[in-house]
């Protein structure tokens, strides 16, 4: 079984990429592998990266159970659109199609503590499914603070790192890049590698 739960550091440094990534290359050596974002807000953007990766594997309502179009905190969207998110439903759902398949990524919205109800995070969501973590950050300056942040946070709750993967924008140069890779490798213990993803 290859299943991982995909966190960033914050918001729009690269997860769908990632994911998108992983996805085709399972599918180049012959695997099935499918990627879901079960809450999205503002489109369903990322879901169609998604299901476009996996070839139409997985509906679009299957790979994104609940969306809503204000770009906002899930429970923040839910609030001013006047909706509830079903949580235990979709984690029942996530649950299910991790069943169906062998290599599975399951992206969240936003970063480790991002509301999802008044009771629920991101966090718990993951920690329910106890997937090993994959932390995407951004390569360039700030991401050794925020990135040292969501590896105590992802600990605290008990979930192994898969990996740390350190996307480079074009402004991050070269130099920081490596430079912030060695320094989480040693401080975290964990495999961080760099990539040069779309956002």
């Amino acid at each position: 079984m290859t299943q991982f739960f995909v966190t960033g550091t914050c918001t729009g440094v690269g997860k769908t990429s990632y994911s998108v990534d992983r996805i085709r290359s399972w599918r180049a050596k012959g695997v099935t592998g499918v990627g879901l974002k079960p809450f999205a807000t503002g489109d369903r953007g990322d879901a169609i990266r998604l299901q476009e990766a996996m070839e139409g594997e997985l509906s679009l309502d299957e790979i994104n159970p609940c969306c809503f179009a204000s770009p906002m905190a899930p429970l923040m969207a839910a609030q001013k659109e006047g909706r509830g998110i079903p949580y235990d439903l979709i984690l029942k759902h996530t649950v299910s199609l991790a069943e169906q398949f062998s290599h599975l990524v399951v992206e969240g919205a936003g970063g480790w503590m991002v509301p999802l109800t008044e009771e629920k995070m991101i966090c718990d969501f993951a920690k329910e499914l106890g997937f090993p973590v994959v932390i995407v950050g951004r390569a360039g300056l700030g991401t050794i603070n925020q990135t040292l942040l969501t590896v105590e946070a992802v600990n605290r709750h008990g979930l192994g790192i898969q990996e740390i993967v350190l996307n480079r924008f074009p402004e991050d140069s070269e130099e920081l890049a490596n430079l912030n890779r060695d320094f989480l490798a040693q401080r975290t213990g964990a495999a961080v590698r760099l990539a040069q993803f779309m956002q």
